[in-house]
């Protein structure tokens, strides 16, 4: 297989501080965490377009355009600049590149221009409080990121650490989120150790675990369990059956791509057949398929799905991955216009339920026009009422 690489391994974030004659300090950034079918170039338009509209004559303002790129590696400054250029493009050769030590396994490197090198220090520190990020496994995180895992969850209670007595919320989807918590927010499922007894969460990361049938102890294993999620979803929503051998061969890939890029790891004794692991999978894929269809209503296939609602960046990776596992006639059966999906999906973003409802309704009409059909399956939906609203999952999902 091919290198593929994490594209959360390095962090792009593009920076408009603007500062007043009283010294006030704001901060307008965007970040290739979100929106990955949008290029970092169109992203800082959009601010750049909003800034513009400020008048520095008016409210004595001072603006400085920087680019952030925050990774575990160790960059050379051609390799930087390049990331620079998908952003400002000929405008480069105008731009420093200075480093700065976040942790001891976490580089930012800021590319500005030199007129900025006055607020640099201050802007670096206001965002760092703002994100705080951090590396986990071999990926950068940052809060706006994870915080949005949180978005429409409903607080089922609240109840006491049973070692410490410190007071956590009990979340839908079996999320605890501690109050007294101060630092960065990953997904904390309740255990055993909450509940005295154990929980869904548990048995599900106990069966989907690659220690027990691979053989690899993954330090940082809710990073893996994200991207198996993201992989369990993509295999389900393919319009066809796939094969025992197949799936181990797309398995096999997806593991070598997170011991290269996701999680540091260890080998460890296997207790479990291959064969019994991929089972597993086969059947975490049949139950997605069934949640999507609303034949079925899991809590951890639901839970899935809302963990899933931010993590657009994993699926061009785990699509990669799948496709190398195919052969050409055998791939998905949509052919994508990346343009026309972006700008579908931006329309998401709208204010109201009823504006998002209307875009939702065309990003479904998008997927339903793309999907190749033949003329029986016409003929048999020709009558049907346009109303129905699982009618796309149903027929992509079978």
């Amino acid at each position: 297989m091919n290198k593929i690489t994490n594209p959360m391994s390095i962090l792009k974030v593009y920076i408009v501080a603007i500062i007043t004659d009283e010294g006030r300090m704001e901060l307008n950034q965007v970040n290739s965490l979100t929106n990955p079918l949008e290029s970092m170039k169109d992203k800082a338009k959009r601010i750049d377009e909003k800034i513009n509209k400020v008048s520095e004559d008016e409210i004595k303002l001072s603006i400085h355009k920087m680019i952030f790129l925050v990774t575990h590696k160790n960059l050379k400054k051609e390799e930087i600049l390049n990331f620079g250029k998908e952003i400002i493009s000929n405008d480069i050769a105008n731009y420093k590149v200075i480093k700065y030590k976040l942790q001891d396994d976490l580089n930012l490197y800021c590319i500005y221009k030199e007129k900025a090198e006055e607020v640099i220090d201050n802007v670096i520190d206001l965002w760092t409080k703002i994100e705080r990020p951090m590396l986990y496994g071999k990926q950068v995180l940052i809060s706006s990121y994870l915080v949005k895992d949180y978005y429409g969850r409903k607080i089922i209670g609240a109840f006491p650490d049973s070692q410490y007595g410190n007071w956590n919320l009990l979340l839908d989807g079996g999320i605890k989120l501690s109050l007294d918590y101060s630092g960065m927010h990953l997904n904390t499922n309740i255990t055993s150790s909450d509940v005295e007894k154990w929980t869904q969460g548990e048995l599900s990361n106990i069966l989907n675990n690659p220690c027990y049938t691979y053989g690899i102890y993954l330090d940082n294993i809710d990073a893996f369990y994200e991207w198996q999620r993201a992989l369990i979803y993509q295999l389900a929503i393919l319009s066809h059956n796939i094969s025992m051998e197949i799936l181990e061969n797309i398995y096999d890939n997806f593991i070598e791509f997170i011991k290269e890029e996701v999680c540091s790891w260890e080998e460890c004794p296997t207790i479990i057949p291959k064969e019994d692991g991929l089972n597993v999978i086969k059947v975490e894929i049949k139950n997605m398929k069934k949640c999507l269809m609303a034949k079925e209503q899991s809590l951890i296939d639901r839970n899935s799905l809302m963990l899933l609602s931010n993590k657009y960046i994993y699926m061009p990776t785990i699509q990669n991955i799948i496709e190398k596992c195919f052969n050409t006639n055998e791939k998905y059966e949509i052919n994508y216009e990346f343009k026309e999906l972006k700008n579908l999906l931006n329309e998401l973003e709208k204010d109201t339920n009823y504006e998002k409802g209307l875009a939702m309704e065309k990003v479904a009409q998008y997927f339903l026009r793309t999907i190749k059909r033949n003329k029986s399956y016409r003929r048999k939906n020709k009558k049907k009422k346009r109303g129905n609203r699982f009618m796309f999952l149903q027929y992509f999902c079978r």
